[in-house]
C-alpha cells in the first residue's frame, strides 16, 4: 500500500496486489494532476501497462482535475 502526496482534506491510497498473473493497483481518494508523475512511476515503463489493472470500481476515487482524466484515458490505451 502506498499514500502519495496528503493533503488536508483526502489522500491518494493505493492498494497493489497480485491476481492471475496481473498486477492490480485499487485507488481510492483524491487524484490531482501533480500527482500523476508519482502514479505514472509506480506503474512502470511508459511502453506499456499490458499486465496492470487499475481497479476503480470498488474503490472511491474524487477525479478533480482534467490532467487526472487525461492521464486515466492514456493508460486505458496503453493497456488495450
Amino acid at each position: 500500500m502506498a499514500v502519495l502526496a496528503p493533503t488536508t482534506r483526502m489522500t491518494l491510497k493505493i492498494d497493489k496486489h497480485l491476481r492471475k498473473g496481473f498486477t492490480v493497483f485499487g485507488l481510492s481518494g483524491r487524484i490531482e494532476a501533480r500527482q500523476i508523475a508519482d502514479l505514472e512511476e509506480l506503474l512502470g515503463p511508459k511502453e506499456g501497462f499490458r499486465n496492470i489493472i487499475l481497479d476503480l470500481k470498488e474503490t472511491r476515487l474524487v477525479l478533480v482535475d482534467r490532467d487526472t482524466v487525461q492521464f486515466l484515458i492514456k493508460c486505458e490505451a496503453k493497456m488495450a
